[in-house]
């Protein structure tokens, strides 16, 4: 009699326990897509253009979302981010899919030396390459015409025969708005081209 009432709450602990694990492993899975890679000022920390390659998701294992440009000078990058808990399947950035391998170490935000811009152009252009089905883009309200989205990414998804479609999201509600590729027309219904799109 003395362990019966230890033991009925050992075992009712267990069954807590047991019942709520699918919970806590969908959260640690939502957890798993982080933020950024680790940044650095200098120059000798950055990860190679063949580190990038060899070691990023090949397919990606989510929906990604590019952005592009500002709004009132802050980066479209918050908003992109809060969206790729919004498409499905889930979404991520380039920078989250970096953070979530670890290893890869990038310029920090700020440093603009040629090598810097290549390397993030590199990283921009292995996550078109290696984008299969549907993926997605945002702007801010400022967008540089010679940015990486015209330059690098955009053009790589065009030549990705396994892309389907790219559609525009509102960074406010991550809702789709247009059409910059539809391969798919199952994707695209209800939608018309985007007024930037070529």
């Amino acid at each position: 009699m003395l362990f019966s009432t230890p033991l009925v709450l050992l075992v009712t602990l267990a069954g807590t326990l047991v019942s709520a694990a699918p919970a806590l492993l969908a959260t640690d899975a939502a957890a798993a897509i982080c933020d950024q890679p680790k940044l650095s000022p200098n120059e000798k920390d950055w990860s190679t253009a063949a580190f990038i390659t060899a070691n990023s998701d090949k397919p990606l294992k989510h929906t990604p979302i590019f952005w592009s440009g500002n709004t009132g000078g802050v980066s479209v990058l918050a908003d992109a981010e809060k969206c790729t808990t919004k498409v499905v399947p889930q979404g991520y950035t380039v920078g989250m899919m970096m953070c979530q391998h670890g290893g890869f170490t990038m310029p920090s935000n700020g440093v603009t030396t040629t090598t810097a811009s290549q390397l993030w152009d590199t990283a921009s252009r292995v996550f078109a390459q290696n984008t299969v089905g549907k993926a997605f883009v945002t702007f801010g309200q400022t967008v540089n015409p010679q940015g990486t989205w015209a330059r690098v990414e955009f053009p790589a998804l065009q030549a990705n025969t396994k892309v389907t479609s790219v559609l525009q999201i509102d960074p406010n509600t991550c809702g789709t708005t247009c059409y910059w590729l539809c391969k798919s027309p199952a994707e695209c219904t209800g939608l018309k081209k985007c007024a930037n799109a070529p």
